[in-house]
């Protein structure tokens, strides 16, 4: 047996990828048939060149269970290097993956994936959660609402009638989606969202200030979609119930609608990966009504399942992801008074002696159920004993008469012919009429 050491210095490099040695032997090393060769130590170090995604692996396998069905779809990183310094970047690009993955079905509504370091930042983490879908949380301007009804409650002016949520749309998959419920289809309206959240303040809404929107115009009566603040129409005309909605599909934002029962989303225009990797979109929802005989009805919105970099503490949503209910911390005990602690003494000095006389009647009444068990057992071990009594007297018996038997069987008296038992001769009366001396001399 010899030991080999091979070396490489400098370690392996871009230029020497497969590790290949190049040494040679100052003496022949004859492998003879066979042979085996084993691997007794490495000692390797790492190059710092960060993560590296390849055609070979970046794609990935994502699943989710919801409601009994099992979900999967692929995801696909870009292929390129990672160094240390870009971590946040190569997060970025994982969520975008993993959020641009997810189709515009009913089980993925509301999902939202997100990737980031740990409170110690040293652990990746990837989550997702599911946002609430209606219109919890809306704040109106100058509208009335009526049930699923919402309406102008002055003439409008200079856009400062209008509907708008709190919470940014959820990057999965979500929407912004409302009816037409106008009688003659003509209402002047626009939906879409901001780039910065509106508040209390915000008296008027312009529609300069929507990054992606739909709108309904009178002259001409046709849809237009907006795109950082411009409109654009198209030819599509308006129709009685039509649903206008802004979605997110696989990564890209789609604003349309969908014509009344059909069904069939029409899309006028879309945005491709709207929300890229590193740009950190946040979409705010807002709708403007522009006549006082607008109206709008089923409003529904789908937001985000993270709020201030943690999930919505809502039953709804920890229902919907079953996660368990965080259990209420216990309340400070209240100072009591000496009336009622001695009242609660009292009580639990009646519960405890309660608690006592029941576990002592529990007790005797053990007692009794196991004294009438042993009686039993004695009873029945009485009986056993008597049958065995009686069965050995008559075993006894039966013993004695076989030996008796066995006596008279195994006697040694050899019977001869003279021993022979013989019958008796009948007796016969003879009567003698005198005597002659002569007889015995004969």
């Amino acid at each position: 047996m010899k030991l080999v050491r091979l070396t490489q210095n400098p370690p392996v490099s871009k230029t020497n990828d497969f590790c290949i040695f190049n040494s040679n032997f100052q003496v022949n090393l004859n492998l003879e048939p066979n042979s085996q060769v084993a691997l007794q130590s490495l000692s390797f170090q790492l190059l710092d060149e960060g993560l590296i995604i390849t055609p070979d692996n970046t794609p990935i396998v994502v699943s989710i269970t919801n409601d009994g069905v099992d979900l999967q779809y692929i995801m696909y990183l870009p292929s390129r290097s990672y160094s240390e310094t870009e971590y946040q970047q190569f997060f970025n690009d994982f969520m975008f993956a993993l959020n641009k993955g997810l189709t515009f079905i009913s089980n993925y509504l509301g999902t939202e994936w997100r990737v980031s370091l740990d409170e110690s930042n040293k652990f990746l983490v990837i989550e997702f959660g599911r946002g609430l879908i209606g219109i919890e949380g809306i704040q109106l301007e100058n509208v009335d609402q009526t049930g699923t009804i919402f309406e102008p409650s002055k003439a409008p002016a200079q856009n400062d009638v209008f509907l708008y949520f709190r919470k940014r749309l959820c990057r999965g998959v979500g929407y912004l989606r409302f009816r037409n419920s106008a009688a003659d289809a003509s209402d002047e309206l626009f939906a879409g969202f901001t780039i910065n959240p509106l508040n209390d303040s915000s008296a008027t809404i312009d529609r300069s200030l929507i990054k992606y929107g739909i709108g309904i115009s009178k002259l001409p009566h046709v849809y237009y979609y907006i795109i950082d603040g411009v409109k654009t129409n198209v030819v599509d005309i308006p129709a009685v119930s039509d649903i206008l909605e802004i979605r997110i599909n696989f990564g890209d934002l789609q604003i349309g609608y969908y014509r009344f029962n059909t069904g069939v989303f029409n899309v006028i225009h879309q945005v491709d990966d709207v929300f890229e990797s590193g740009s950190n979109k946040i979409l705010y929802p807002v709708i403007a009504l522009q006549r006082e005989d607008c109206q709008i009805t089923d409003v529904s919105f789908t937001e985000t399942p993270y709020e201030d970099g943690k999930y919505a503490k809502t039953s709804e949503l920890l229902q919907e992801m079953e996660i368990e209910k965080p259990k209420p911390k216990k309340k400070e005990r209240k100072k009591m008074s000496d009336e009622a602690k001695e009242a609660l003494l009292e009580r639990l000095k009646k519960g405890r002696a309660k608690a006592k006389a029941n576990r002592e009647a529990k007790k005797k009444e053990r007692l009794e159920e196991k004294s009438e068990t042993l009686k039993e057992l004695k009873e029945i071990k009485e009986d056993i004993n008597n049958f065995k009594s009686k069965m050995e007297t008559k075993n006894e018996k039966k013993n004695n008469n076989n030996n008796s038997i066995d006596k008279v069987n195994n006697n040694d008296v050899k019977l001869t012919e003279k021993n022979k038992t013989v019958p008796t001769l009948p007796k016969i009366k003879t009567t003698f009429h005198g005597y002659n001396p002569n007889w015995w001399d004969k």
